[in-house]
């Protein structure tokens, strides 16, 4: 049993890319299984989602799995099931539009107007859900908090 304070990564670099998919779908019911017997985990962030959740892959939805997050640098290659029920796109770099335009080609929704470059300080934000306009967001640097003693 996991307590609340407690962390876990799970590293599938040792998995082929072609299991990853298969292996990953397995691991998404035992989580969402801890999930809903113990209320944890809050928190999915899937890195590289394009190798986890690929198109083609014969998956069931996330069936409006809240706190979960996707990265990738290739979101037209995740399947549509569940780039489907992304809420929200979150962008960096150079071409922040890049991954809007993927994920409305492949949706056939319109994509927000193309976004000019970021500053390293910005991220660029299509909140889906509410069928809003992309807006950028300034990100404010961390600020290193006072230690504590133990």
């Amino acid at each position: 049993m996991l307590l609340p304070e407690q962390n876990v990564v799970i590293c599938l670099l040792s998995v082929s890319l072609e299991e990853r998919p298969l292996f990953f779908c397995n691991l998404w019911e035992a989580i969402i299984n801890l999930r809903n017997d113990d209320g944890h985990t809050h928190w999915i962030i899937a890195d590289e989602a394009h190798h986890l959740l690929p198109q083609g892959i014969a998956t069931a939805s996330f069936n409006g799995a809240n706190n979960f997050i996707l990265t990738s640098s290739a979101p037209d290659k995740i399947s549509l099931n569940i780039l489907s029920e992304i809420g929200m796109i979150i962008t960096v770099g150079d071409n922040p539009s890049y991954p809007f335009e993927q994920f409305a080609k492949v949706l056939e929704v319109d994509a927000p107007e193309k976004m000019s470059v970021l500053q390293k300080s910005q991220c660029c934000v299509w909140h889906i859900e509410k069928n809003q306009s992309s807006y950028v967001v300034e990100i404010n640097k961390p600020t290193p908090s006072v230690s504590r003693k133990m």
